[in-house]
């Protein structure tokens, strides 16, 4: 049994563990009492929260035994940890559900007063020790996770290196060796930052300087997943962030024949919506990814030369992978909209000045730029995109820092520092096993192109440039698709639909029916044949409205370039369609069309069977 099919069948049995307890007879919570939520969770079982308002938590509830906590219609609880601590810690072996629930201002260092026996920089929201973990229809706002600045290195007589900045993860969520089920949920403006990177010591008599040390590394702006299973369904993880951090400066050297430190690199940042570790599976269904975005730090500028050795070259600046989400090991995605994600990776630093004496020294090299690929979605691992709609995502790469300034009178200036990568905008597989991507809308990259790597095209894709040659069945680049802005169009998660006079097949989509998908991400019912992306173009109500005795107005909101208008004898089902010569006209940014009927009295209601025949 492959991963996959294992993860739905843990999902299945939670879910049905979670329906055992749910026929409990439930306790209730009906003033919004921290100490209240304590004693529950230290019990255990099925508790409702009757109230209206928030509950200020000032340590994390630890759930050590099986828990649910649902807020009851009619009332409008919450939990805010007012930026002191995390919310939850889940132990092994146990299960947490929250249903109806909003979830604010958790806030996580490793210095907390309050960590629920876990100090590591993870999970500002929630830190998953190996439970099960389901949260539905509720919201997750405002959570950080913050590593702490590398210390400075001391100064004596061996002047010593700063210490790394520690990373951070998981902004709203951590989990490791357990599972997460997340349905109906927003995770919004959640985020962390790692710590910079300690100072390397000066020296105080003739030494080196010491190092300066590394940034950390940052992950998971709303959600890491170490190991363990994933799933989410029909939700939105929007404007979620991880942010750059410095490396350390270089310490000073005193004395001929010594030398300055060498600066501490800046943080590498990735998975700024969703992370997916190595020894993790994930699900992702019915969802959007939008507006999430990763900011990093720049290099540092190199020290300038010493003692005849030219100047130093100019550290890296930070890169950036996974604006929407960072694959790292098996995911299946399926109608899902990821759009507007950015990827900002800094510029590199300065190279160091020659040296002025005798005939001057060569500057040093710029530091490379960071590279960003992946806005969309970045893999590394196994993936397989089904009936995706991918837009709006852009790369941004640091560019090279300038070299330094060579000493006069025969030292050269340094050379410039590469520019950073900026591939795969939209789609971008770096490294892994197959990239297997069906029936997907790949639109409007912006700072980059719209896919890099090796993506085994199964058909049904549109990409709106020629970044991979796509192969496949039904599949077409140089796609203009005009996708319109995220909405709300029906269904739980905004989407994306297609602008009346878009131009025609194949640039509204027609999916390889090998991989069919019953629903689209609005859970409209997908026809035969279906469309491409996550919105199905092709499924929409066709309207009649009888304006007389004898005749009617069909309407319809897509625009397709060739639709055949028939009149059907019988219901359901029938093959005997006669197709009509109305041409349809566009008024109030819908298609429409007039129909004389029969004046026959017997004949008037077999008249009015029509449908759309879209070529």
């Amino acid at each position: 049994m492959d991963k996959l099919a294992t993860l739905l069948l843990i999902m299945m049995f939670v879910a049905r563990s979670i329906c055992a307890q749910e026929t409990n007879t439930p306790s209730i919570i009906s003033t919004p009492i921290e100490a209240s939520l304590v004693s529950a969770a230290a019990k255990g079982g099925y508790w409702q929260l009757k109230f209206t308002g928030t509950v200020p938590l000032t340590k994390p509830l630890v759930i050590s035994k099986s828990t649910i906590f649902e807020g009851v219609d009619g009332f409008v609880p919450a939990m805010s940890a007012s930026n002191l601590c995390r919310l939850f810690v889940v132990q092994p072996g146990v299960k947490l559900t929250l249903k109806n629930l909003t979830m604010l201002d958790g806030h996580h260092t490793s210095t907390n007063m309050e960590t629920g026996g876990i100090p590591a920089a993870a999970g500002g929201f929630l830190y998953n020790n190996g439970g099960d973990v389901v949260v539905s229809n509720s919201i997750i706002l405002n959570h950080d996770v913050i590593g702490q600045f590398g210390a400075d290195g001391n100064n004596s007589f061996n002047p010593t290196d700063g210490a790394p900045g520690e990373s951070a993860v998981g902004g709203a969520i951590f989990s490791r060796n357990g599972s997460v089920l997340l349905s109906g949920c927003v995770l919004n403006a959640n985020d962390v930052q790692p710590g910079s990177g300690g100072r390397g010591a000066d020296a105080v008599f003739v030494d080196d300087g010491g190092n300066g040390g590394n940034a950390g590394q940052g992950a998971g702006g709303a959600v890491f997943i170490e190991s363990g299973n994933l799933t989410i369904f029909n939700s939105l993880i929007s404007s979620n962030l991880v942010l750059g951090a410095l490396g350390g400066l270089n310490g000073l050297s005193i004395g001929v024949l010594t030398f300055d430190g060498i600066a501490g690199e800046a943080s590498g940042l990735s998975g700024a919506g969703v992370y997916l570790g190595g020894g993790a599976t994930g699900v992702v269904s019915g969802s959007t990814l939008a507006w999430n975005a990763i900011t990093n730090a720049g290099g540092q500028n190199g020290a300038i030369g010493k003692n005849s050795a030219k100047g130093q070259k100019g550290r890296s600046g930070g890169s950036a992978f996974g604006g929407g989400i960072l694959n790292d090991g098996v995911l299946r995605m399926t109608n899902c909209t990821v759009t507007a994600n950015m990827l900002s990776a800094a510029n590199g630093g300065v190279g160091g000045a020659g040296i002025v004496n005798g005939f001057g020294t060569d500057g040093g090299d710029g530091g490379a730029g960071g590279s960003a690929q992946g806005a969309g979605l970045c893999n590394i691992g196994t993936a397989f995109v089904q009936n995706c709609t991918f837009s709006g995502n852009k790369d941004k790469p640091g560019t090279g820092g300038a070299g330094g300034v060579g000493g006069p009178t025969l030292g050269r200036n340094g050379a410039t520092g590469a520019t950073g990568a900026a591939a795969g905008a939209n789609l971008a597989h770096l490294s892994g096993l197959p990239f297997n991507v069906v029936n997907s809308l790949l639109d409007n990259p912006l700072g980059g192109t719209s896919i890099a790597g090796n993506i085994l095209d199964l058909g049904g894709n549109l990409n709106a440039d020629d970044s991979l040659v796509l192969k496949g069945p039904q599949s077409a680049n140089n796609v203009i698709i005009n996708l319109l802005t995220l909405a709300y169009l029906g269904g739980l998660t905004p989407t994306m639909s297609v602008a009346i006079g878009s131009p025609p097949s194949p640039a509204l989509g027609i999916a390889n029916p090998v991989y069919p998908v019953t629903f689209d991400q609005r859970g409209v019912v997908r026809p035969t044949p279906s469309g491409s992306g996550s919105f199905e173009l092709a499924s929409f109500q066709l309207q009649i409205l009888l304006t007389g005795t004898n005749q009617a107005l069909l309407t319809w909101p897509v625009d397709f370039a060739s639709v055949d208008i028939q009149r059907g004898s019988s219901l359901p089902a029938s093959t005997n369609w006669t197709t009509l010569t109305n041409k349809p006209f566009l008024t109030n940014f819908t298609y429409q069309a007039l129909i004389a009927l029969d004046t026959t009295p017997t004949n008037t209601l077999i008249s009015r069977f029509f449908q759309l025949k879209i070529h």
